[in-house]
């Protein structure tokens, strides 16, 4: 069968510089001689490491020394060049040294039916949401520096313009979710007070022989047997203190809708544990009032400070069930780019795209189905919570294509890379785009494409992949849809266009046509 495609006015557009969730955060480590060492870290909870400025890949040896990593097999060892003293070149080698995409792969496998397993879901949609933050510290760590109101400010502030989890999950559900936070141990004025493990930060490290303490790389069950512990006795610890009154089972489904561990510190790059992550608490069993403790988002302070409510927002939408949209491997591309919290999270954070606040928000109907030709009007995503999406039908089973109008200058939009028409094509059997390994649209969503005024004269396909019809043999091809935008930025702020089906081979007439006129 010859591919089809959909012609729709289109500009490609750069994305923004941060992803999901961190590229290049500032970490800062101390070597075994008591120099400090500044360095970064990128990645996601299911695979980080640790890089200078420059890229140049940095691991932990035996000893206890950040050096400079190289190449060995399909992973990366230390060498013998210490950071902070050494260069880089001194052993001529290259920058970007990690782990194969086959061992990669492998790291994100593990947790295919644990953390990565969003389907656990047990918070709810809408109406109140009263989500627990409690702090914890090791047994050898110092206390919390930041006051109680810094934390208040990013998690529940509602002063316009403010860079808050509750500001932005108020504008991404139209106001049908309410995310409130309380914080425990209770402060102490305007101090944080925390809870204080039993055991030291190295006991949640991996082993090494300079930290006997830890847990082995590769044993699974161990880190969790750990990480689920510390949560039990932390959420043991604060119990007393959360009010009986208080709903935390907002759905009454026997357990608590989402609870917030913020932990003293920073990452640890490589590591599998000390990085944030959303998971569910299925290795042990703690309840707060009979309900029992599931959901929960995993924070570093940290991190914590340098992406601010992005994070937050990103990790707590995997508790309303969403999945990541950023790639896992093959990580050149980016199928729905920028314009997804879940696939690159800006900071301020962007809103979802309308087709997630569908399906996993559940914050607007249906999605209609075009299915005759007309002329149909659209609404910005993030001002508008109706008439703001439309889906087509594509030739292949199971697969449609998704449009939306994204517009600036709403306050968590106002940094997407562009306005107008934003068409991404859709496949309903996948659930979200990380295990995609074959090309930018071969599961979730999928690619993207962005009608800008300026543009209004040309037409492109978008197929598999984004090509301008001179790059394309369109007598050779079938169409399926023609989209002429014809108003985009109007006073109403709407983006209106008239779509042609075109389902038989008078559809390559129309399609020639097309490109000949416009």
């Amino acid at each position: 069968m010859k591919p089809r495609y959909i012609l729709v006015l289109i500009m490609l557009l750069v994305g923004l510089l941060y992803a999901a969730p961190h590229i290049m955060l500032p970490l800062s480590f101390v070597q075994p001689d008591g120099s400090t060492v500044n360095v970064f870290a990128s990645g996601d909870e299911f695979h980080n490491w640790l890089h200078d400025a420059n890229n140049y890949s940095i691991v932990k040896d035996d000893a206890g020394w950040y050096v400079y990593a190289r190449a060995e097999g399909e992973g990366v060892a230390p060498t013998d060049l210490i950071v902070g003293r050494d260069t880089p070149n001194q052993r001529n080698l290259a920058p970007g040294i990690n782990l194969s995409e086959a061992r990669i792969a492998q790291k994100y496998a593990r947790y295919e039916n644990t953390m990565r397993d969003y389907s656990n879901s047990k918070s709810p949609h809408t109406g109140q949401f009263n989500n627990l933050a409690v702090f914890i510290r090791f047994a050898d760590d110092p206390d919390f520096v930041r006051p109680i109101s810094y934390y208040n400010g990013i998690f529940n502030t509602t002063e316009n313009f403010a860079n808050s989890m509750k500001n932005y999950f108020t504008a991404a559900s139209y106001g049908q979710l309410n995310v409130d936070t309380t914080f425990y141990p209770e402060p102490n004025g305007t101090t944080v007070v925390s809870y204080v493990d039993i055991q030291p930060r190295n006991y949640f490290r991996i082993y090494s022989s300079s930290n006997p303490l830890g847990y082995p790389a590769d044993d699974d069950a161990e880190r969790a047997e750990r990480e689920m512990q510390l949560l039990t006795r932390a959420v043991a610890a604060v119990e007393s203190q959360v009010p009986m009154d208080l709903v935390i089972d907002g759905d009454n489904d026997g357990y608590v809708d989402n609870t917030c561990f913020i932990i003293q510190g920073s990452p640890d790059g490589w590591a599998e544990l000390l990085w944030p992550h959303r998971w569910v608490l299925y290795g042990a069993t703690a309840t707060i009032h009979g309900a029992r403790v599931w959901d929960f988002n995993f924070q570093l302070d940290q991190s914590l400070a340098s992406s601010g409510a992005s994070v937050l927002s990103h990790e707590m939408f995997h508790s309303l069930g969403a999945p990541d949209l950023y790639r896992y491997v093959n990580t050149g591309i980016t199928p729905i780019g920028s314009w997804d919290l879940m696939a690159n999270n800006a900071n301020p954070p962007q809103h979802m795209s309308a087709w997630m606040k569908y399906r996993y928000g559940q914050w607007l109907p249906e999605p209609p189905m075009i299915t005759e030709s007309g002329t149909y009007t659209l609404s910005p995503v993030a001002s508008s919570a109706t008439n703001n999406i439309y889906r087509v039908a594509s030739w292949r089973v199971n697969e449609s294509y998704v449009l939306e109008y994204r517009k600036p200058g709403v306050y968590y939009d106002d940094n997407l890379p562009g306005t107008g028409l934003l068409v991404y094509r859709l496949d309903t059997r996948e659930n979200g785009n990380a295990s995609g390994s074959e090309g930018p649209s071969n599961c979730g969503v999928l690619g993207y494409a962005i009608a800008d005024a300026q543009f209004a004269k040309k037409v492109i396909a978008v197929t598999d992949y984004i090509v301008d019809p001179k790059d394309i043999e369109i007598k050779a091809e079938w169409v399926d849809y023609v989209v002429k935008v014809e108003k985009i930025g109007d006073p109403k702020g709407i983006v209106s266009g008239t779509t042609q089906i075109t389902r038989d081979p008078v559809g390559l007439k129309i399609a020639r046509m097309t490109l000949e006129l416009m």
